[in-house]
Formats: C-alpha cells, sequence, structure tokens
C-alpha cells in the first residue's frame, strides 16, 4: 500500500468539513507518534480512554474513528473499515506487551490478564497455544489497581501487562524471572509484523480530510522522535533513551501489505481458538470508498 501525496497538514488548519471530528485514542507512550499535534488541529476533539474502551465508542458514535485494538475489528458487530493511516505494530520485541512468570512458560496454570487490551489477550492465547501448547486460565486483572474481582492480588504464578506499566512498574524480576515479549515470540512464530492497533471508523462514516491529517502526523511525528521523548518520557515514567528507542526504532506505525497479512494470519489463529466468531475480510477506507 503506498502512501498519498500528502500536503503538509499546519496546526490550526482546519478539515473542510464543519462539523467536529471526533477521536478516540489511547494515551500511552506508544501513541504519541500518531498522535501529537492532533489535538492542535483545529475542528478535531480527541477522546483518550484505555484501548479495551474504544471500540465501544465507535459503535456507540461518540467518535467517529478511533485506534482500535485489531481483535475488535472481527468481533464487532458492526462493518468497521480500517483506516490506513496508521496503527500501533512491531516486527519483533515490543518491550510493552509481556507476560511475566514465575514458574516455566510451559508450566503456566494461571494467567492474571491485564483488562485494558484485547488484542494482547487474545495474542498470548494463540502464542501459548501455538509454541507452548497450553492453554491456561485466565482471570482479568486491573493491573493497575493489582486488583482482581475488587480484590487485592500479590504476586500471581503469572501475568500479562501491557502499556508504560511494563516500564514504569514491572514486577521484580528475580521473582517473575521467566519473561515473554509477545512481538518478539508472533515474529518467531511467524516471521509477520504483529498489528496491536489500527485507526478503524464505521462503514458508512465520511472522515473528510482527516486521513489526510493523520497520515501526515505520523509522517512528521517520525522525523522528530527526540522532541516527542525530550516531550513525554518523564510524564510516562520512561528513561530518555528507551523512549526514543521505543518509539524511533522498536515499534511500526505504518500500515501496509506486510501488516494487513500479519492481522490475516492473526485473525485465523484467533478462529481456530474460537476467539472470534467468524473471518471478516479486511474492508479499507479510500476517501469516500471501501474496498476489500
Amino acid at each position: 500500500m503506498t502512501e498519498p501525496n500528502l500536503q503538509t497538514i499546519k496546526a490550526g488548519e482546519t478539515l473542510e468539513s464543519a462539523k467536529i471530528c471526533r477521536v478516540g485514542c489511547v494515551s500511552y507512550l506508544n501513541s504519541k507518534p500518531l498522535i501529537d499535534g492532533l489535538d492542535e488541529v483545529e475542528g478535531v476533539n480527541v477522546d483518550y480512554r484505555v484501548p479495551a474502551d474504544l471500540r465501544a465508542q465507535l459503535e456507540n458514535d461518540e467518535v467517529d474513528i478511533a485506534l482500535c485494538p485489531v481483535i475488535d475489528y472481527f468481533r464487532s458487530p458492526e462493518d468497521l473499515v480500517i483506516v490506513p493511516s496508521g496503527g500501533i505494530g512491531c516486527a519483533g520485541q515490543t518491550l510493552t506487551v509481556r507476560l511475566f512468570s514465575q514458574v516455566p512458560i510451559p508450566d503456566i496454570t494461571e494467567v492474571y490478564a491485564d483488562t485494558e487490551s484485547h488484542t494482547s489477550v487474545a495474542l498470548m492465547r494463540v502464542i501459548l497455544s501455538r509454541t507452548f501448547h497450553i492453554e491456561p486460565k485466565l482471570v482479568s486483572y486491573v493491573a493497575k489497581d493489582r486488583e482482581a474481582d475488587g480484590k487485592p492480588v500479590e504476586q500471581p504464578e503469572a501475568m500479562l501487562l501491557i502499556g508504560d506499566k511494563v516500564v514504569n512498574d514491572a514486577p521484580c524480576g528475580c521473582a517473575y524471572k521467566h519473561q515473554l515479549d509477545l512481538g518478539q515470540a508472533w515474529w518467531e512464530m511467524t516471521g509477520l509484523p504483529f498489528v496491536f492497533a489500527v485507526w478503524m471508523t464505521k462503514k458508512g462514516k465520511a472522515l473528510g480530510q482527516l486521513p489526510a491529517i493523520l497520515s501526515e502526523l505520523r509522517i512528521q511525528n517520525s522525523e522528530q522522535i527526540e522532541a516527542l521523548a525530550d516531550k513525554y518520557a518523564e510524564k510516562h515514567g520512561w528513561p530518555h533513551d528507551w523512549a526514543m528507542r521505543y518509539m524511533g526504532e522498536i515499534l511500526c506505525y505504518q500500515i501496509g501489505h506486510n501488516e494487513l497479512m500479519g492481522i490475516k494470519q492473526f485473525a485465523a489463529y484467533a478462529k481456530e481458538l474460537n476467539l472470534i466468531d467468524e473471518l471478516k475480510s479486511l474492508t479499507i477506507y479510500a476517501g469516500e470508498q471501501f474496498k476489500s
């Protein structure tokens, strides 16, 4: 998929449409190369949520476009459309989607899974099933509060954490000496990139210039990673050099052919485990047209 020929969008420029465009997004450090500067575009309102909340916003027409977990494309009862202006993915390690275990990975019987990300939980189940041939019990875990079912939890056998908390609030390495980076495990298993989240909209939505604005922001921000680290690393509890490497080298933000192949392969594996009900074709937003 080739990049459109875009003019530079500057802060303060407006959309062609008079209506406000509502954007749902995460606030993690990993989203900054996609969205930094979007708050300054007149005619755009950005609502920050955890990944697991974004699909409902889109389905309920609370936002026009959202950076949704990839698994939700296949789980939604709505006809969603991928907007190829960018996404969050990797071709190898992620740093921030990690399984921590006190026992060797093949011996895990129960995982406390961070409730903030649907895709990461599904990816973990795929990898544990296909690579380690295990299907441990899953317990919903509010990692930021260290709670499950409203009760405090201390040092479960294994836990899946995502986002900034993996860097600034990870469990003690001496207790959890067995760790698995899910992005690296996927790459070793498939040789394909993995996409955790991608811009989506509901079929029939007219987004005007917004996809072009998002694409241009991604391109502009990719050229100023050090400035993004200066701006956000400390706020998110990241060492500056880690933040630069994370946003500039580890994560991938373009959605092209290989990324779409990775999404399709992930969906096929998820269907085998009954994590989704059906394999939907990938419908791509192209202006006011749609193509599968």
